[in-house]
C-alpha cells in the first residue's frame, strides 16, 4: 500500500534526498521520483508543466498525463526500468504541431534488493536539436547543390596528405576513384594520386599562400585509376578558427586536359 510503502521508503530518506540534490543541480530542468505503479511521490522542479501543461502532484499517475503518441512507448520503458534496466534516450513529440526534444534517463530505484520505483531525470533540448536539425539541412542542400557542379568541391585538412572531409561526387569522374575512398583516407589519400613529380610543387604553392592567408591557384597532374596522366585546375582558401589558426582547406578541382592537350 502506499502508507507502507512511505514507511519503508523514510528510512532511506537521505539517499534518495541526496541523490535528488545532486542531479537537481545539474543540466537537468526536471527530477521526478515515481513508486512502481508510475505513480509521483517527489517532483522537484515544473518544467514537466511547461511541456506537457499539466503540473505533477505527489500521488498522481504520471503516464496518463503524457500525450498519446508517446504514452504506449513510455509504458513500455518503465516497465523495463522495473525490470532493473537503465535508460537514457532523446524523445521527440509535439505540441500543438511544435516540434519538442527531452533528454531523459530512467534509473530504478532499489530498497532492500528490491525494486520499488524510478528516478526519472529530463532535460529540454529542443533549441539544441533544432539546431543541429537545420545544420544538417543546410548541409544536405549544399552537398546537393556541389553533387551537380561539373567540378570536385572538398574541404581537407591542413597536413601532408590533404585529409579530405568532405569530397564532392565528381570526384570519381575525375580520378575514377568514389568518394568515400578519399574521406579520412579511408582507401587512399588524395596525394596519392597527384602525379609523383607534381606533389612537392602543389604542396609548396599551397602553404606559401596559406601562410599569407591568400587563396592559391594551380595547375597540376593527377593519376587516373586507369593510368591516364589528368591535368587539374585546384583553387582554395583555408579556414581559421577563432585563434586565427588555420585549421582546413575549401576548394574546388576542375578537370582542364582538354584545354592542355589543346595547348601542345
Amino acid at each position: 500500500s502506499d502508507i507502507l510503502f512511505s514507511k519503508k521508503l523514510s528510512n532511506d530518506k537521505f539517499f534518495i534526498q541526496g541523490s535528488s540534490n545532486m542531479y537537481n543541480n545539474q543540466t537537468f530542468n526536471n527530477f521526478i521520483l515515481l513508486n512502481n505503479d508510475a505513480t509521483v511521490f517527489n517532483n522537484f522542479k515544473n518544467d514537466y508543466q511547461i511541456a506537457f501543461g499539466v503540473c505533477l502532484q505527489e500521488g498522481s499517475y504520471a503516464l496518463e498525463n503524457l500525450p498519446n503518441q508517446i504514452f504506449v512507448r513510455w509504458k513500455e520503458r518503465y516497465s523495463r526500468v522495473l525490470k532493473g534496466e537503465h535508460i537514457k534516450i532523446i524523445d521527440h513529440f509535439e505540441i500543438e504541431n511544435v516540434p519538442q526534444y527531452v533528454e531523459v534517463s530512467l534509473s530504478p530505484i532499489c530498497l532492500n534488493d528490491k525494486i520499488i520505483g524510478a528516478t526519472c531525470f529530463s532535460h529540454d533540448i529542443t533549441q539544441q536539436k533544432l539546431s543541429e536539425l537545420a545544420l544538417k539541412e543546410s548541409e544536405n542542400r549544399y552537398k546537393s547543390l556541389v553533387s551537380n557542379l561539373p567540378s570536385t568541391t572538398y574541404r581537407c585538412l591542413v597536413d601532408k596528405q590533404w585529409t579530405m572531409k568532405f569530397i564532392s561526387n565528381e570526384i570519381f569522374n575525375l580520378t575514377g576513384y568514389p568518394p568515400d575512398d578519399f574521406i579520412n583516407n579511408k582507401v587512399r589519400s588524395y596525394t596519392s594520386v597527384i602525379f609523383p613529380d607534381d606533389v612537392e610543387y602543389v604542396e609548396l604553392v599551397g602553404s606559401e599562400k596559406l601562410a599569407v592567408k591568400e587563396s592559391y591557384s594551380i595547375e597540376y597532374r593527377i593519376v587516373h585509376k586507369t593510368g591516364e596522366i589528368r591535368w587539374v585546375h585546384e583553387r582554395g582558401r583555408g579556414n581559421y578558427d577563432e585563434n586565427d589558426k588555420l585549421d582546413s582547406i575549401d576548394g574546388v578541382i576542375t578537370d582542364i586536359t582538354l584545354r592542355k592537350k589543346g595547348e601542345q
